[in-house]
């Protein structure tokens, strides 16, 4: 076995788990975007809160004091990361698009070596070094949306994985 064989099953090899493994954090980045409405709520709910105790709904005093204050601050917390989540999940979903590119691309060049006839020895040592750059920058954008995955939204963040 060499050449054409060896590609084919270097290929397969290389992109299986990768696939996998892409499609798992896509699964991943649509369940935390399912977040961020509930983080926009909890916005809204501190915002009413706020201009709840304005009136002194909690503490009989009325006007902005630090109570008002903190859950203002709490309000624009929660504010502030649902578009975080927003953010960061129409970032990976245009990571995982590009590794979809570069997938069918090394795909492309693969079919091309399998079918090429011997004799054509150049087009086979090019389809090889496309194949490998093409693997390199497949792999490179899988590396750069695991990174961004890893990286907690916020410092008390429950998920166990980024832990």
């Amino acid at each position: 076995m060499g050449g054409k064989d060896a590609l084919a099953i270097s290929h397969a090899a290389s992109a299986r788990p990768g696939r996998r493994r892409g499609a798992r954090q896509l699964r991943q980045a649509s369940v935390e975007a399912n977040l961020a409405p509930q983080l926009a709520s909890l916005s809204q709910q501190y915002e009413d809160l706020a201009s709840r105790e304005t009136r002194g709904a909690f503490s009989g005093l009325r006007g902005e004091g630090s109570v008002v204050a903190t859950l203002r601050n709490m309000s624009q917390m929660f504010a502030n990361l649902s578009r975080t989540v927003k953010g960061v999940d129409a970032e990976k979903r245009s990571l995982y698009d590009r590794y979809k590119e570069l997938a069918a691309e090394a795909r492309k060049v693969a079919a091309e070596t399998e079918a090429a006839d011997v004799s054509e020895s150049d087009k086979i040592r090019r389809n090889n070094l496309a194949s490998a750059g093409s693997s390199a920058r497949s792999t490179k954008s899988l590396r750069e949306w695991e990174k961004r995955r890893r990286r907690p939204m916020c410092a008390w963040s429950t998920r166990t994985s980024d832990r």
